[in-house]
């Protein structure tokens, strides 16, 4: 797998930037800065997902691209869209991400971590021959065991066979002890008085010892006691000058300077929110939309309304219209009317009642043949509403000076310029009390400091009170040692003299007193001669089977010496083969990598002297070439698919003749996998060019 083109769209401080890389050997040099290591991470996130490099900070805005040409001539293009990217770097090349970033893609720290080439399946795989990786831990069970028994060329009496003699030693001892004892009861008779004796004497020898030991301790004080007042009386001139500190606060200024840190992050942000509201502003006068803002939300309020007064009418209602007065069947059913009431009064009420009701229908009949004249036709008239809308709108766009397009339109320009102009007065209030309050944090350190005359003087001040309190810890052990000194003086070599000769009784007394205890519980428990004898019989057993167990690891241990040195010598893993390439290359051929079987981590042989040299006795440029060496080995073995290798100035700290080496290596790599190495040294740039590297400065 070979990275042939990389596109960033966003990434870190990355933006718009598209660039190629060649087959072989490619150098990225640039200024610390310039986003080198942004880079690196970009291409190995995009290939393996789930690499944990952890800058810059992923975010939902970072989108990119990388083709690469796999190893059967297939093109792919891998793409990052936010936090995600569909990279199968894992899946096509057969390893996981961790492993791609401790072997191909690496710093300076994941090039000096081999934990995953000594422990587990790589070792195994590539380091040692077929089933040899339990070579050391076998080498391991036996030595241990094997030098516990009976350490190599030298004598030890805590080693497991010495006790053992040792054991059996005392066994005989009791055996003999036992054969020369004199009468059960007689001996037991003296025991008793004896222990009766020693035990008055002992308590006697303690009080001497006691005093004995008073008196030493008191002529050391006495003869230190000048010495020790002349010290308290200029740790007290020491306390004195220190006291200005007992009060200071070791952690106010670190406080003082988390406060300023915090006020200064979110006036950072209130500046972007500004900045981004002055750019939605877009050129309007923020100020002058704030004077108009009532009439331009009246407006706005009263829009919703303007269709509906350009669309209402004035239509006339229907006028009745008379035919020539009242009709002649009305007039003539009143007359029946009149002529019924009084044939009622006359005559008959019936009859006149009847006469009187077809009057009345005569009548109403007539008054219903009555017609109305039609109504004239709706005339349409402009609604002085909307006029005065219009009108209103006019006088405001024409102040903002915007293109008409529109009523409605127009009036959603003026509402979007007040809600940008809100926006951006909100921003700028919220910047300013940002501005004050990082003004405010900033002058309470300065106010703190002054106190201290700046922050040297504070931070003399906190090394000074923790000073101070280990002088009084002091002042207050030696007013208490010089207080219990006696004042006449004591002779040293009389004191001396005295402690030693009581010492000396009182431990004889006790391991005479030991003893007889000890020979007291025998006699209690009935040991007998024959006891003894086999107690001292099983002590030489375990000594025989000791010396036995030894021999037959030795004999285990040489076996194994012979098998591993045949096996590793006819089959010499490749990966350690090709390590050893790199690093005679890297060294001026130096050193090799060590193949003993017995080695738990990764050892190398001074060739000059044939000594072997493990990790913790490398120079820290010794130790980048040899790890460099084995994982550039592994590198071509552990992927067929043979993903980038990609470096982040490892080399910076090597001095010039290993940087010049280690290039040649890495040329060497690069015949048969891609190495992409990013650098802002200009001398590695130059090395790397030198052999051939395709150099993309950015």
């Amino acid at each position: 797998m070979k990275v042939i083109r990389i596109r960033i769209g966003s990434f870190g401080k990355l933006r718009d930037r598209s660039m190629e890389m060649s087959p072989g050997l490619n150098a990225v040099y640039g200024p610390n800065e310039a986003g080198k290591s942004t880079l690196r991470s970009f291409i190995t996130t995009t290939l393996f997902p789930k690499s944990k490099v952890n800058y810059p900070t992923p975010k939902t805005s970072d989108s990119g691209s990388v083709d690469v040409i796999l190893e059967n001539g297939d093109n792919i293009t891998f793409t990052k869209d936010g936090k995600k990217s569909n990279g199968m770097g894992s899946l096509l090349c057969g390893i996981d991400d961790k492993e791609y970033v401790s072997i191909y893609s690496m710093q300076p720290d994941e090039l000096r971590d081999v934990d995953r080439l000594e422990n587990g399946g790589i070792r195994n795989r590539f380091l040692t021959i077929p089933g040899g990786g339990d070579l050391p831990r076998a080498y391991e069970i036996i030595n241990s065991e094997r030098t516990a028994l009976l350490p190599d060329g030298r004598r030890s009496p805590t080693c497991g066979i010495a006790r053992l003699v040792d054991a059996e030693n005392t066994a005989v001892r009791r055996v003999r002890e036992l054969q020369n004892r004199e009468s059960g009861d007689n001996r037991y008779s003296e025991l008793v008085r004896r222990k009766s004796e020693l035990t008055a004497q002992l308590q006697t020898a303690q009080k001497t010892f006691d005093t004995a030991d008073k008196i030493r301790l008191d002529s050391n004080a006495f003869a230190h006691r000048a010495e020790d007042l002349q010290k308290l009386e200029k740790l007290i001139e020491t306390e004195k000058s220190l006291a200005y500190s007992e009060n200071t606060d070791p952690s106010r200024l670190e406080v003082l300077e988390n406060e300023i840190k915090n006020r200064r992050d979110l006036f950072e942000a209130s500046s972007r929110k500004e900045d981004a509201c002055k750019t939605a502003l877009d050129g309007r006068d923020c100020e002058l939309y704030i004077r108009y803002k009532k009439k331009i939300e009246q407006i706005d309020r009263f829009s919703a309304d303007y269709e509906f007064y350009c669309s209402s009418e004035t239509t006339p209602a229907a006028v009745p219209v008379s035919s020539g007065g009242l009709p002649v069947l009305a007039i003539a059913g009143a007359g029946v009317a009149v002529a019924g009431i009084a044939v009622a009064a006359i005559v008959n009420v019936i009859a006149g009642g009847a006469v009187v009701a077809i009057g009345a229908i005569i009548a109403l009949f007539g008054l219903r043949s009555r017609r109305s004249a039609p109504a004239p036709a709706p005339v349409r008239q402009e609604n002085e509403t909307a006029k005065r809308m219009e009108n209103a709108l006019d006088q405001v766009a024409s102040v903002f000076d915007i293109p008409r397009r529109g009523y409605h339109a127009d009036v959603r320009t003026l509402m979007d310029g007040l809600r940008a102009s809100e926006a951006y007065q909100e921003a700028a209030k919220e910047l300013k009390a940002a501005q004050d309050a990082l003004d405010q944090a900033t002058k309470a350190k300065e106010l703190f400091l002054s106190g201290y005359n700046g922050e040297e003087g504070y931070r003399k001040a906190v090394a000074d009170s923790k000073e101070l309190i280990s002088v009084r810890s002091q002042i207050e052990a030696l007013r208490a040692s010089t207080s219990n000194v006696p004042e006449t003086p004591v002779d040293a070599d009389t004191a001396e003299s005295e402690y030693s000769t009581a010492h000396s009784n009182l431990t004889a007394i006790k391991e005479e007193l030991s003893g007889i205890n000890q020979a007291l519980k025998d006699i209690g428990d009935d040991t007998s001669v024959e006891d003894a004898l086999t107690a001292s019989s099983d002590a030489a057993d375990k000594v025989y089977d000791a010396c036995f167990r030894w021999a037959r690891l030795m004999m285990e241990k040489l076996i194994l010496d012979k098998a591993s040195e045949e096996a590793y010598g006819s089959h010499r893993p490749d990966v350690l083969q090709r390590a050893d390439g790199f690093l005679m290359l890297m060294t001026g051929g130096r050193y090799s990598m060590s193949t003993d079987p017995r080695d738990t981590e990764l050892a190398i042989v001074d060739r000059n002297n044939g000594e072997k040299k493990i990790a913790k006795e490398w120079s820290s440029g010794l130790e980048d070439q040899v790890k460099l060496s084995v994982k550039m080995a592994v590198s071509l073995s552990l992927s067929k698919e043979k993903p980038p290798v990609i470096l982040d100035d490892i080399l910076l700290t090597s001095d010039t003749e290993r940087k010049r080496a280690a290039c040649k290596a890495l040329a060497e790599l690069s015949r048969d996998i891609q190495v992409i190495y990013f650098t802002c040294d200009r001398e590695t740039r130059d090395f790397l060019e030198a052999e051939g590297a395709s150099v993309t400065e950015i």
